[in-house]
């Protein structure tokens, strides 16, 4: 069987952490990787979750922040079957990478796979729950949490769409900085012909976290999967259309925004890959800003 090896990456700090989260019956693992003094990238641990077990899918989504790293495993089932679960790891003065919480949902219910998407700042990290029912079936929420003085995690905020819909594909994609949140939602199914959006959320003086704007491509079209992945940092945002045609069926483009002055998002510049030779190239699935 397919270990999916690759399936999720993300940099943390100096090292490299790289999913397989189907491996061994989908219990799924995380591997570290380190650059030698000679400049070579070796194994230097494997992550498993503290409580591991056949088809939790333990690496579906990783992101990493400095010596944090969120992993989610969407099909976790302690409260309730593929209710989901994230785990944040944090690497000691010792270079070794440990298990220091396990987040949950405050609702928690059974197949709202919390933990198919994550993301981590700092001091904040974002998990999506794609088939989240809070406002209609499957319409989907993204939970925030933050983290204490005294490196505990604690749920401060539950995301929704200022426009639900039902299997929107809200929160198959999360990014944040300690600023801003974006939330993708573009529909997996393959029947669906939403174009995709992204939902933008600020922090405001008291701590709230508040919806600010909602992202569109600007020439979308039905099935571009706009959103199925996106990326931010502190003055861009990086939105994949992997469903975009302009150079051929689904050979993808990745649109670009910059934040204004005045703190709105404005796209600017869609990039497109060449030497896709043709079709289905999906360019734009899989994202990271600097």
């Amino acid at each position: 069987m397919d270990d999916n090896f690759g399936f999720s990456l993300t940099f943390a700090g100096e090292s490299l952490a790289i999913s397989t989260y189907q491996q061994n019956n989908r219990t799924g693992a995380v591997y570290i990787y380190d650059k030698s003094a000679a400049g070579d990238w070796q194994e230097s641990q494997k992550l498993l979750a503290s409580d591991s077990a056949f088809y939790k899918q333990f690496g579906y989504a990783i992101a990493g922040k400095e010596n944090q790293i969120v992993i989610g495993a969407p099909n976790d089932n302690e409260n309730g079957a593929n209710a989901g679960a994230a785990y944040i790891f944090e690497k000691g003065l010792d270079g070794i990478w440990m298990q220091t919480k396990k987040l949950v949902a405050s609702d928690v219910e059974a197949y709202d796979s919390f933990g198919i998407s994550v993301s981590i700042a700092t001091n904040i990290a974002v998990v999506g729950s794609f088939y989240d029912d809070d406002v209609l079936d499957n319409s989907g929420a993204a939970y925030v949490f933050d983290k204490t003085s005294n490196g505990n995690w604690t749920e401060v905020a539950k995301l929704k769409a200022t426009d639900p819909k039902t299997y929107s594909g809200y929160a198959v994609s999360v990014a944040n900085t300690e600023a801003d949140i974006i939330v993708g939602a573009a529909s997996i199914n393959s029947n669906s012909t939403d174009v995709g959006a992204a939902y933008v959320y600020k922090k405001s003086t008291d701590g709230s976290w508040i919806s600010a704007e909602k992202l569109t491509p600007e020439d979308g079209i039905a099935k571009d999967k706009f959103g199925l992945h996106v990326a931010i940092n502190e003055n861009r945002i990086v939105c994949g259309i992997s469903g975009d045609d302009d150079n051929g069926p689904s050979t993808g483009s990745v649109q670009l925004f910059y934040k204004s002055s005045n703190e709105d998002w404005i796209a600017y510049e869609k990039l497109l890959a060449c030497g896709t030779n043709g079709m289905y190239a999906a360019f734009g699935n899989g994202l990271k800003t600097w």
